[in-house]
């Protein structure tokens, strides 16, 4: 059965991101994410980007999953994050970039919401998900 996973906005998208808001969703060619706090959950978000920590993102890759392609994303703490937190070690992320192809382990439904496979749900549930919002779809 497939779900529906809604991760934290864990940030914002930095000024080093490169976006073209012509269309929608926006499309997304760099990445630089702005974290507000140091973070546990292993997949978090800032519209339009989905980020995985490269705990998950080593076994994604190993799993052959399709629909689903791992990026380099530039992410640093936020001004507000090291005034509250000091230099406090945070997660390293990379950028969870979806293809949209039919019958994928990753896509985004007509609303714009992530949804995943079965076998994706599985490699999720190995990681911290303590702030997504997770349902099953029913098909």
């Amino acid at each position: 059965m497939p779900y529906s996973v809604d991760p934290q906005v864990a940030g914002e998208l930095g000024e080093g991101t490169v976006m073209d808001s012509s269309v929608h969703p926006p499309a997304v060619s760099r990445v630089e994410f702005v974290l507000d706090s140091p973070e546990t959950d292993d997949l978090v978000q800032s519209f339009p980007v989905y980020l995985i920590s490269d705990l998950l993102a080593d076994r994604v890759g190993q799993a052959g999953l399709t629909g689903i392609r791992l990026a380099h994303a530039e992410v640093r703490p936020s001004e507000e994050f090291l005034a509250a937190f000091g230099e406090v070690p945070h997660r390293n992320y990379l950028w969870l970039q979806l293809e949209n192809s039919e019958g994928a382990d990753a896509w985004l439904d007509d609303s714009l919401e992530l949804c995943v496979s079965d076998r994706l749900m599985r490699i999720l549930e190995e990681g911290t998900l303590s702030d997504c919002i997770i349902s099953e779809i029913k098909v």
